[in-house]
């Protein structure tokens, strides 16, 4: 049985992390040359490939992605989130079939994953609208917290000419997250070419503000 050095355990949690505080900060020369040492220096962990294929999505490596990303689910089989990023680089370089084959096996792995749920209802508007639709509602009911469902729930909502339905799904996009710009730019333009909606929809929000005015502060 192969006997673990706790002293280099730690120093290699810090170097995963340091790569991958580089990755999200998008200091990505950084990220390389970090991913890089450590694919050297412990290529048997699952996620140094899982950062290295994250690193390859943002520089639009989406082939050598694809690759770090089996890569590490060779390593780690039963880990969720690492299908759910093979599953979005499949769909982003148009490997539809595959994608959804990846998203399943996470969802199979962990039901309630969100993002999962969420990327095969991206996967899903064009051809499947009504399994989207279950997916996006299913995401927000396991992560009311996470914007993302609520927009691409008003874009299929849009898309089928549920208006109304539509701009609600906006609206509660920016209310989790006030800066999402998509839902933000989603939830202008629709108005812009629905002008009648205005009055009520303005009308809607003044009551959520007078409901959250009036509920009593913790």
């Amino acid at each position: 049985m192969t006997r673990v050095d706790p002293l280099q355990e730690v120093k290699l949690s810090k170097r995963l992390d340091a790569a991958a505080e580089a990755l999200a900060q998008g200091r990505l020369d950084e990220a390389e040359a970090s991913y890089a040492a450590l694919v050297q220096a412990c290529p048997e962990r699952a996620a140094v490939w899982r950062g290295l294929g994250v690193l390859r999505v943002q520089q639009g490596r989406l082939a050598e992605a694809e690759e770090a990303l089996r890569q590490a689910i060779q390593l780690a089989p039963e880990d969720a989130g690492i299908w759910n990023d093979l599953g979005e680089v499949l769909r982003v370089a148009g490997k539809t079939t595959a994608a959804g084959e990846a998203f399943d096996n996470a969802l199979r792995l962990q039901p309630g994953h969100a993002q999962a749920l969420n990327n095969l209802g991206v996967l899903l508007m064009q051809s499947e609208s009504d399994r989207a639709r279950e997916c996006f509602l299913r995401a927000i009911e396991q992560h009311p917290e996470f914007a993302h469902p609520y927009n691409n729930l008003g874009v299929l909502m849009e898309w089928q000419g549920r208006i109304d339905e539509a701009l609600r799904c906006y609206e509660a996009a920016v209310v989790v997250k006030p800066d999402f710009q998509d839902a933000l730019e989603n939830y202008h333009d629709l108005l812009e070419r629905q002008p009648e909606l205005l009055s009520a929809t303005l009308d809607r929000l003044l009551k959520l503000a007078e409901d959250a005015q009036s509920r009593p502060k913790a």
